[in-house]
């Protein structure tokens, strides 16, 4: 295991899970292991609180009741109630201010109003509290607004004042108030809680507005005829699906000027499937990885000039080395052969163009690690001296990571090692995750998305995450002065820059924006927008500065893109040019060609599993890929529960969580302009598990072989019958049927069942069926009123 040169201190762990709160009897529990009491999330039922009432003085004596929702060992804490008293005495403290909620209600908020919070409190220490405002209804919870105070070691009432406002702020919704004492230390006590609502004042945005690098007012939306000059590169996803723009399947490299959509073939490109795309400042030259024959390729725009990059292997990445010190260079990411305990290596290569021709140097190392902690082997970049990625590091047979830094020493002509990494201010970040990292051509601005960092402290609701927008920030040398892994963002960031509003739901699987790359100047990125629930997908470009997006790919249709690439100025390929240069043999390896070949071992059809029971997912794969594995309940898919980014199957191949009565699926609705919300029940009879690369079209995907079960002796199942929307609905493979809301469905009632109550989200009873109870499944025609089917579980 490698230290970096300063000595990190080990704190909070790994990934957050996500689950809604599920109301349920009143109850204290824990959850943990070894004598580990894991913090999880506390939450308090009171009367109905309107918008218009003030919750008055309210204690925490016989009004609370535990939820399972395990924080993912992020930290550990004791919690008591005495004499209405609340005691939370932590043992570890993470990096992250994971929620224990302490009132939970349904609020209709005015934007021209404040709610004002006031909480009695004490620490046996000075330190930072946050408190907050969380929406429970979607997966992971989102927090709408945080504040922290400064807490004393005597009792003292402190106010929080939210202004409620902001274009992204829904008019309603259902939201708990909550503190988040993950990044506390020793005890704090809080004894009484008050709620009310007032006419907003100026002074109520003190302490509470985002910084002024945040840009997360809805972005202004920019024409296409109104960029200047230049194109962009592509290629599509091997498995788009959208209005006929599917060319292909995934092969070819596009070409299409910024100001009009019109994608030409790049001549040479016809078999390949390019991706991860990077272009020369001039625009002349793209690097990209076939995944055809998993080979490095350097093209010429045009296409009049293409050779393969000799590399040693099979590299998973390729790219441009930005203001190198060793002049033009392209890059390459070396994985050691499975199973070996080998170094990961980054390596470089000179590149010289003599009569437009490329010329390749011997190969030079650049960084090198050992597995245990090495460069996540995706979404990296180099500039001048330094390197931009994943940290990774081995815990417990996982692979955590967080955003870092990693500084190439002799000004760029050594080789990096575990520890030339940037060192943050209290440790190695706890695996806070992040991705999409890139950097621009002249070296001085460093993108990423978030990940969990930023999501700490006052300006937790600053913090794009989910794949919401990125940030960019100034490079983090070796000797720099350390800092907070969070003020990184909130205190260091020059911009951190929020998508477009109407996208902004659901996670990183849902709505994905990502693929990041800056043009030659600067001001100007391009990303893609895709996800298997994004109601538009296509290809945006950014200008950071304004937080401008103006969608390059027609707004009327879908085009699922791979990540992209940018050239601003008046240089135009011409495609007319035939000539080519001599091929360039690839080497010989030992290895097998191809992308990675992942495999989804368990469950793979005829498995049953009750619900509440416990659900062991197996995934492996041939060679080291980043993965995500989703469950699909009819033409539902869910990401699995507890699993909040990428694994990689070679090191971390199980996954156990415990099934639900439900899912919880959103989907944003045009017509009304709100983020709608569906509960899915578990049981069915088509429940698969998918296997799929975290960046789309790096592996070959798998699915379960055949359908697994989910029953209940005590939860009915629906199936909406609409032979209309029938023949739309088959998305998904292993799909026998389709799940779609209607007024007339089938209940299947499981034996032994006498009664069946349907209700909606809110409780509201629609239909009730009794009847004596039968040693087999019955079915029951029912006739539901209205909408109500379609938040029927």
């Amino acid at each position: 295991m490698c230290l970096s040169k300063s000595n990190k201190v080990q704190g909070g762990k790994g990934r957050r899970g996500s689950r809604r709160f599920t109301p349920r009897r009143p109850q204290i529990g824990w959850s943990g292991s070894s004598g580990s009491t894991v913090l999880t999330a506390l939450l308090i039922y009171t009367h109905c609180l309107f918008a218009d009432q003030i919750l008055s003085n309210t204690d925490f004596s016989n009004q609370c009741c535990w939820n399972t929702y395990k924080q993912q060992e992020v930290m550990e804490a004791d919690v008591a109630i005495e004499d209405g008293t609340l005691r939370v005495s932590v043992r570890q403290s993470g990096y992250l201010d994971h929620h224990l909620c302490i009132y939970q209600n349904e609020l209709t908020f005015v934007r021209d109003s404040s709610y004002v919070v006031q909480i009695r409190a004490k620490s046996s220490k000075p330190q930072e509290l946050v408190f907050g405002f969380l929406k429970l209804t979607t997966q992971p919870w989102k927090v709408l607004a945080t504040s922290a105070v400064s807490l004393d070691t005597g009792w003292r009432t402190y106010e929080l004042v939210w202004p409620a406002e902001g274009a992204w702020l829904p008019k309603t919704t259902t939201c708990a108030f909550a503190i988040m004492p993950g990044r506390c230390e020793g005890i704090v006590e809080l004894a009484n809680v008050s709620i009310d609502k007032r006419v907003r004042h100026a002074e109520d945005y003190d302490g509470f507005a985002c910084p002024e690098n945040c840009r997360r007012q809805d972005p202004i939306r920019g024409h296409p005829a109104d960029l200047p000059a230049g194109f962009f590169l592509f290629a599509y996803h091997p498995d788009a699906i959208g209005g006929g723009n599917v060319l292909d399947s995934g092969k070819g490299l596009f070409h299409s000027p910024l100001q009009e959509f019109d994608p030409t073939l790049v001549p040479g490109t016809e078999d390949d499937r390019p991706y991860r795309l990077s272009l020369s400042t001039d625009g002349r030259w793209v690097a990209y990885i076939d995944r055809a024959t998993m080979r490095g390729i350097v093209i010429s725009s045009s296409g009049s000039c293409k050779a393969v990059i000799p590399t040693e292997d099979y590299p998973s990445e390729v790219g441009f080395w930005r203001s190198s010190p060793l002049g033009d260079c392209v890059i390459y990411y070396s994985l050691p052969p499975v199973g070996s305990r080998e170094s990961m290596e980054i390596r470089a290569i000179v590149l010289t163009l003599e009569d437009g021709r490329p010329t390749f140097q011997p190969s030079r190392l650049v960084a090198r690690m050992p597995k245990d902690t090495m460069i996540a082997p995706w979404n990296f970049a180099l500039a001048k001296d330094g390197i931009i990625g994943r940290i990774e590091r081995l815990e417990g047979g996982r692979r955590v990571g967080t955003t870092g830094f990693v500084t190439i020493p002799d000004g760029g002509l050594g080789v990096a090692e575990c520890d030339d990494v940037y060192s943050w201010d209290g440790g190695d970040g706890g695996g806070l995750s992040g991705c999409a990292h890139n950097v621009s051509h002249d070296g001085n601005l460093w993108v990423a998305n978030t990940g969990d960092l930023g999501f700490a402290g006052g300006y937790n609701h600053c913090a794009p995450r989910n794949h919401k927008g990125f940030y960019i920030t100034p490079f983090r040398g070796l000797y720099d002065p350390p800092i907070d892994v969070h003020d990184h963002m909130h205190k260091g960031a020059l911009s951190v820059n929020w998508c477009p509003i109407e996208y902004r739901f659901g996670g990183a699987d849902d709505i994905d924006f990502s693929g990041w790359a800056f043009a030659g100047n600067s001001d100007y990125m391009i990303g893609t927008q895709a996800g298997p629930r994004s109601p538009w997908q296509g290809l945006w470009v950014i200008e950071w500065k304004e937080n401008r997006w103006t969608p390059v790919t027609p707004v009327s249709d879908t085009i699922c893109a791979l990540k992209a690439a940018l050239y601003v100025g008046n240089y135009i390929p011409d495609f007319s040019t035939t000539d080519t240069c001599p091929p360039l043999s690839p080497p010989d390896t030992n290895d097998t060609p191809g992308p990675p070949q992942l495999l989804v071992v368990k469950p793979n059809g005829g498995e049953r599993y009750s619900v509440g029971a416990k659900c062991t997912v197996i995934v492996t794969a041939n060679r080291p890929v980043a993965a995500t594995a989703s469950i699909h309940i009819g033409r539902y898919s869910i990401g699995l529960p507890g699993l909040t980014t990428s694994f990689d199957p070679l090191v971390d191949s199980v996954h156990t969580f415990t099934i639900p009565t439900s899912f919880e699926v959103q989907s944003y609705n045009y017509s009304t302009g709100k983020v709608e919300t569906k509960h899915i029940s578990t049981v069915s009879d088509e429940c698969i598990v998918s296997a799929r690369p975290y960046q789309p079209g790096a592996a070959v995907e798998d699915y379960s072989d055949g359908a697994f079960s989910i029953y209940s002796d005590t939860l009915m199942r629906i199936f909406h019958n609409r032979s209309d929307e029938s023949a739309s609905c088959l998305l998904k493979p292993h799909a026998k049927a389709c799940r779609i809301g209607s007024y007339n469905a089938t209940l299947l009632v499981p034996p032994g069942v006498s009664r069946v109550v349907s209700t909606t989200i809110r409780g509201r009873k629609v239909y009730e069926w009794t009847g004596s109870p039968s040693s087999t499944i019955r079915r029951v025609e029912m006739n539901l009123p209205g909408t109500n089917a379609q938040g029927i579980y």
